[in-house]
């Protein structure tokens, strides 16, 4: 998965910012630049209006046609982005090609919860993944991929070897921002990590920073997983050290997280305990 630096941003820094800018608001990717929605129905947009500098413009006069074209291309996916892929520098480096246009929306999520995967990004960043917990709601974000798009963030998750991509059959959706959809969003797909969930002490590590209700795990910072992780690792030293050694050594990084996987680790679907 790429992740590359922000010029003037520290590794070990970038590391523990994941998962990055998440804004507050549903908004649509284009040529690196969010633009932040106003008002919307999923699916037409001609008559969408998003805030621009504090004034409510409409979309198509700042997207233009070029904008409003890649906007309005048949057959989207929706996938669930529960971590990076909601913040919008993460896309521009994900979709860097001239043209591109992502809907992101944000949505609370039934049935699930977003916790901390059992292994490390190549940059450093212990990632999110997804785990099944009925009644549980969430607050997260969809994008809304073109073919296109789809393959190129396949091929960034690494889709069959870090990741897989199921459909959520049992997901329950409801777009926030006070938007509608036109036709529905279609089957709901979702980057399902591999190594799964991270689990010690009879439960998994939610993800600090997301809204969620009936969700029975506790919060963690990044910063404070990778503390946590060190300490299951015996690993030692601070956590600017551990994450350091990880970016520098990419073989003990890998064993690492064989170590976690084989010890400290929930597939997708297993029973998780609260804890409390």
């Amino acid at each position: 998965m790429s992740g590359a630096l922000p010029e003037g941003v520290a590794a070990i820094e970038w590391a523990k910012a994941y998962p990055f800018d998440v804004p507050g608001r549903s908004f649509i990717y284009f040529n690196g630049e969010a633009h932040f929605l106003d008002s919307f129905v999923c699916g037409s947009w001609r008559d969408a209006r998003i805030d621009r500098e504090g004034q409510s413009a409409a979309l198509r006069d700042v997207l233009g046609d070029e904008g409003m074209a890649a906007l309005e291309r048949p057959r989207r996916t929706a996938v669930v982005a529960c971590g990076s892929n909601a913040a919008p520098q993460r896309l521009a480096q994900k979709f860097k090609r001239t043209g591109d246009a992502a809907p992101t929306l944000r949505v609370t999520l039934e049935n699930y919860c977003i916790v901390y995967s059992a292994k490390f990004s190549a940059y450093g960043s212990i990632p999110a993944t997804l785990v099944p917990v009925p009644g549980a709601r969430v607050t997260t974000f969809i994008n809304l991929l073109t073919d296109r798009q789809l393959r190129s963030m396949d091929e960034t998750e690494t889709l069959g070897v870090a990741y897989d991509r199921p459909i959520l059959e049992d997901a329950v959706v409801e777009l926030l921002d006070g938007s509608a959809p036109q036709s529905g969003l279609g089957p709901l797909h979702a980057y399902v990590s591999r190594s799964g969930a991270l689990f010690a002490d009879g439960a998994a590590f939610a993800l600090d920073g997301v809204e969620a209700r009936n969700a029975p795990f506790q919060k963690y910072s990044q910063e404070e997983v990778q503390s946590r992780v060190k300490d299951l690792l015996n690993a030692g030293d601070s956590v600017d050290n551990f994450i350091d050694q990880n970016l520098k050594d990419p073989a003990l990084r890998t064993a690492r997280a064989a170590e976690l996987k084989k010890n400290w680790a929930a597939p997708f679907g297993a029973p998780l305990l609260a804890n409390n």
